[in-house]
């Protein structure tokens, strides 16, 4: 094989592989960010990602919360019932 094919080849290697990271990649200020090809959505950094845990950890916590106020609400009106 010679060195002009060779060459072209990996021309042609780098430039589908550049094609590739524009694919998967959107700038965000002076960084490259992934997307999600499929949503075209960022996806998010570890912290970002710990952040978003911790906030539906949180309204978990309050949604169990307000189920069990509610279910104390319930069981009272049921005694009062009975």
């Amino acid at each position: 094989m010679g060195k002009a094919v060779v060459w072209v080849e990996r021309r042609l290697m780098f430039k589908h592989a550049a094609s590739d990271v524009q694919e998967f990649t959107r700038p965000e200020d002076s960084l490259l960010r992934a997307v999600d090809p499929q949503t075209g959505e960022y996806i998010p950094s570890l912290e970002e990602a710990v952040e978003m845990a911790e906030q539906e950890a949180q309204r978990a916590a309050t949604a169990e919360a307000e189920v069990a106020r509610l279910r104390r609400l319930l069981d009272q009106a049921s005694q009062r019932n009975s």
